[in-house]
């Protein structure tokens, strides 16, 4: 058993399972790690300075608010990093919660989702298409300056975007909506795009976008059908996503017939002023 690997943990669970699977998958993706507790861990990854995702604090259980902000503060302040970010695969406490607060985190409620498979989605009249990663790269440097985070700099996008090409943490898949009415400069007729990382029993459904002028046509169903069909096919038992609790996507998903698992925290104190919130929404 690796140290990038979670001992076993109430594995019977689909919730304890789902959460140590995306737990492992953050741990896969860093440069390194380091173990703070039992069900603790800092992920660092130097080369993208600017991704929270592989940049942050990683919990298991709740440790307490103390022990969260000085170990945030200690290793990521120790790196010369400009975020403070906390990933919590488990419920907070309401005292840990308002500790963050107290040291100025802005905090995401999410909630984790899993579809047992095999499944079927209706895509309608939609197609979704296989494409590279580079090819959806195009239309995220546009959800991210335009619709997920306006205000993001240059380089930051570029991180966000060039991540996804060395994900170390399983086989990324990628699908694409075209639509003949859209012609922007950077993207292109690209006008929403998904991913699904396929690892072991699960892959994870993310990133599900639609541009805001185009929504409301079905793109978003399209891409979950080929998602969905393509885990299936794989052999994985379920697929799995994340949902902010506060947003509508949660019942689109609970539509689809994924059910809610368990919850998870992200929890973020960055000197420039953007949120984090806002590019978890599901656009679709």
């Amino acid at each position: 058993m690796s140290d990038r690997t979670l001992p076993p943990d109430l594995a019977d669970d689909l919730g304890e399972r789902v959460a140590d699977w995306y737990a492992e998958t953050t741990l896969l993706r860093a440069q390194s790690i380091v173990p703070l507790a039992d069900g603790a861990w800092v992920a660092l990854t130097p080369r993208w300075p600017d991704s929270f995702a592989t940049n942050c604090v990683v919990v298991r259980r709740d440790p307490g608010g103390d022990r969260l902000v000085t170990w945030v503060d200690e290793h990521l302040g120790g790196a010369g990093l400009a975020h403070r970010y906390v990933s919590a695969y488990c419920d907070l406490s309401e005292q840990t919660l308002a500790r963050l607060v107290d040291a100025g985190y802005e905090l995401t409620a999410l909630v984790e989702m899993a579809l047992p498979l095999p499944a079927a989605v209706t895509p309608g009249d939609a197609r979704a298409e296989p494409v590279d990663l580079d090819e959806t790269g195009l239309l995220h440097r546009v959800l991210w300056t335009d619709e997920w985070m306006p205000g993001i700099s240059d380089s930051e996008v570029t991180q966000l975007v060039e991540r996804r090409l060395d994900d170390s943490a399983g086989e990324t898949l990628s699908w694409a909506v075209r639509d003949p009415a859209a012609s922007h400069p950077v993207s292109g007729d690209l006008v929403a795009s998904t991913d699904l990382c396929l690892r072991g029993w699960t892959g994870e459904i993310d990133a599900v976008a639609t541009l805001k002028a185009f929504r409301g046509k079905g793109y978003a169903a399209a891409l979950m059908a080929s998602a969905i069909e393509a885990a299936t096919a794989r052999g994985c038992t379920h697929v799995v996503l994340t949902a902010l609790a506060d947003d509508w996507p949660r019942t689109w998903y609970s539509r689809l017939g994924f059910v809610e698992v368990g919850v998870a925290w992200e929890a973020l104190r960055g000197d420039d002023g953007i949120t984090f919130a806002s590019s978890r929404e599901a656009t679709a």
